[in-house]
């Protein structure tokens, strides 16, 4: 099998990455809803009214970071095997993968918010699935794409 390498310094990553990169740790919807349920799931939330809860933000957003650590330490080992990258090149291919999931930052700030029941499952939830639905399929499209690349090339 034939690897090569590429490099890249983090001052050749283009700014638009860090953008995208946002999305990617913070606008998949699916991901959103699993760290909501974690985090109420475990008592890190409080009742502000009836009926209505607000989540500890930290937790939520830690919990979102552990998800992308996740999900990126597995795009690195399933690379590895094919590309030598480092890090940052690997960072933004990453990035540039999930820029379909920047739409989807509106799922963050939403459960991040003041949550009411028959608000969550009646807008929240229909929102979440039809966004989560549309940038699953986008990111799936994507992700073949690099992979059909990737087994052509090497």
């Amino acid at each position: 099998m034939h690897r090569t390498s590429y490099e890249k310094a983090i001052s050749e990553v283009k700014p638009i990455t860090w953008f995208w990169l946002i999305g990617a740790i913070f606008g998949h919807p699916f991901y959103n809803v699993l760290a909501y349920l974690i985090c109420t799931g475990q008592g890190w939330y409080i009742d502000t009214s009836t009926n209505v809860t607000l989540i500890n933000m930290p937790i939520y957003v830690v919990s979102l970071l552990l998800i992308f650590v996740l999900r990126f330490a597995y795009h690195r080992w399933k690379l590895a095997s094919k590309i030598k990258m480092n890090f940052w090149f690997s960072l933004e291919v990453f990035a540039q993968r999930k820029a379909f999931q920047t739409i989807g930052l509106l799922t963050f700030l939403m459960w991040a918010g003041e949550v009411e029941g028959n608000i969550a499952g009646f807008i929240y939830f229909p929102i979440t699935i039809l966004l989560g639905t549309i940038i699953s399929i986008l990111n799936l499209k994507r992700l073949r794409t690099i992979a059909h690349y990737i087994s052509t090339q090497y």
